[in-house]
C-alpha cells in the first residue's frame, strides 16, 4: 500500500491492512515518505492498483494499471465512470468481486 499524504493516509493503509489481513490477503506492506517519482515508479510497476486518492487513479491509468478506484469523491467516481473502471463504494466490504471484474 501507498501512503500519498501520511498525516492523512498512513492511518487508513494500517486499518485497511488489517481488514485485508482478515480477509485472507497476507503480506500486505505500507509504503510511505516516497517523493514524486518514487510514487509514479512504484505505481508504474504494479499490477493491480486500488486507490483512493484521485492523482493515483490518474497514474495507474496513464501507466496502464489494472486500477480500482475507491470512490470517496465526486470527481473519483467520474473519473472511474470515463475510463470505465468498476469502483469500490466506501462502505463496501466484499472485495472478491471486484477483481474478477477487471481484465
Amino acid at each position: 500500500m501507498l501512503s500519498l499524504q501520511d498525516s492523512i493516509d498512513y492511518e487508513i493503509c494500517k486499518k485497511f491492512g488489517t481488514f485485508l489481513n482478515k480477509n485472507g490477503i497476507k503480506n500486505t506492506k505500507i509504503m510511505s515518505n516516497l517523493n514524486y517519482e518514487g510514487v509514479i515508479n512504484t505505481i508504474a510497476n504494479l499490477e493491480y492498483l486500488i486507490a483512493m486518492r484521485f492523482h493515483a487513479n490518474v497514474i495507474g491509468i496513464k501507466a496502464k494499471i489494472k486500477t480500482i478506484p475507491i470512490d470517496y469523491d465526486p470527481k473519483v467516481e467520474k473519473l472511474a465512470e470515463e475510463y470505465n473502471l468498476p469502483y469500490i463504494q466506501p462502505n463496501e466490504t466484499d472485495l472478491n468481486d471486484f477483481f474478477s471484474k477487471i481484465d
